[in-house]
Formats: C-alpha cells, sequence, structure tokens
C-alpha cells in the first residue's frame, strides 16, 4: 500500500478493526507516521489500543489527540478517554 497515503491507511484501518484490530493498528500507525497531526488517526489508534488492554499506548494517543484537537467539545471527549485508560490500568 502507498506510504503517502495516510487516509487510505486510516480507511482500511477503520473497515478492518473489529475482526483485524492487530492489523489495523499497523495501517493508524503508518497513517501518523505520514501525517503526524492526524488527530483522527491518533483516536481510533487509541481506541484500538484501549479495546486490546493497552492502557498506556492508549493514554499516550488521546494525549497527543487532544493537543491536536481543533475545538473543546473534541478536546472534553477526549478527556474522557484518557480519564477512561487510567482508571482501567491495572
Amino acid at each position: 500500500m502507498e506510504s503517502g497515503s495516510p487516509a487510505i491507511h486510516f480507511n482500511v484501518a477503520r473497515a478492518i478493526a473489529k475482526d483485524r484490530p492487530g492489523e489495523a493498528i499497523t495501517h493508524l500507525q503508518q497513517a501518523i507516521k505520514v501525517s503526524t497531526n492526524f488527530a483522527m488517526a491518533h483516536r481510533a489508534l487509541g481506541e484500538l489500543f484501549l479495546q486490546t488492554d493497552q492502557h498506556g499506548n492508549a493514554e499516550r494517543c488521546f494525549r497527543t489527540c487532544q493537543r491536536l484537537a481543533s475545538d473543546d467539545v473534541a478536546r472534553a471527549e477526549i478527556l474522557s478517554l484518557i480519564e477512561r485508560c487510567q482508571a482501567e490500568q491495572p
């Protein structure tokens, strides 16, 4: 897959996330590698890490997304995900 297409990696990841979360994580990481300010990819990656009980990784992704978020509502939503990560960590 073309490494210069973060949107393609993002869309593939969203399509396969339920059945193949490991592959979806790889696609999202590639999207972020190509476009470091892709807030939606950081959030989606955080959500996958949270679903796979990788709370520390999830929190890091959510913190990056929160920094990149364009409005207060989005930042508030991300804050609640960060708090969930902290609450669910062993």
